[in-house]
């Protein structure tokens, strides 16, 4: 048939139809800063605004009472509390040394010592020293067997010459004032109270010029007894 009017278009397929177009994203909007005269008349505006929903005012807390005055005792007063001080310890004395005065140790201990039977720990000589080297030698003699644990010495002092020494300088042994001096030396400090007793040694000892010494126990020594 020829082509005349009202002809029918054949129909195009889908398939070839032109894609749609998607909208077009919307540009930001342009935003600018207030002039001055803007500012103002918009501050105007809003204080003739009635909000639909007034703020609020917070509630104010409650003041806060004071706290009631503690009630006031009433009575005697007592004074404030001071600490007794402490009661210095009286020490007992030790008993002054005499020679073969031994009523202040036990009989079997006074016995042997005095008979000579007690095992000699050590023997200081002092023959040919002057007085204050024989004290001095003395004390740190017996201060040492004191702190060792000795029990029992011997002291050799001599007996001293019979007649007055008429030599322009005497020698103090042959004097006998080693022998007069000892028993007060052991009764003076730092000897005295580490001095249980002395006696006259037996002659195979020295006899009357010497002694022997019985020394207190310490009583830290924790290294047992002594014989």
């Amino acid at each position: 048939m020829g082509g005349g009017v009202g002809a029918a278009r054949p129909r195009t397929p889908a398939s070839k139809m032109a894609p749609k177009k998607e909208p077009a994203a919307p540009r930001p909007r342009r935003t600018r800063a207030l002039t001055e005269a803007e500012r103002l008349l918009w501050q105007q505006i809003t204080q003739q605004i009635t909000p639909l929903r007034p703020t609020l005012a917070p509630t104010p807390a409650p003041p806060i009472q004071p706290e009631a005055p503690l009630p006031r005792l009433t009575g005697p007063v007592l004074a404030p509390f001071k600490p007794a001080e402490p009661v210095p310890v009286k020490r007992a004395k030790p008993p002054t040394i005499k020679v073969g005065k031994l009523d202040n140790i036990d009989r079997a201990t006074a016995r042997r010592f005095a008979r000579g039977e007690r095992e000699i720990d050590a023997t200081l000589d002092l023959h040919g020293m002057t007085q204050a080297a024989a004290h001095d030698r003395l004390v740190g003699f017996l201060l040492g067997a004191w702190a060792q644990g000795w029990r029992c010495v011997l002291v050799i002092t001599g007996k001293g010459a019979p007649s007055p020494d008429t030599r322009p300088w005497p020698e103090p042994e042959q004097r006998g004032i080693l022998r007069r001096a000892l028993p007060q030396w052991v009764n003076e400090p730092p000897l005295r109270g580490k001095i249980l007793g002395i006696t006259s040694a037996k002659p195979q000892h020295g006899g009357a010029g010497a002694f022997y010494l019985l020394i207190r126990r310490d009583r830290n020594d924790t290294r047992g007894p002594r014989p």
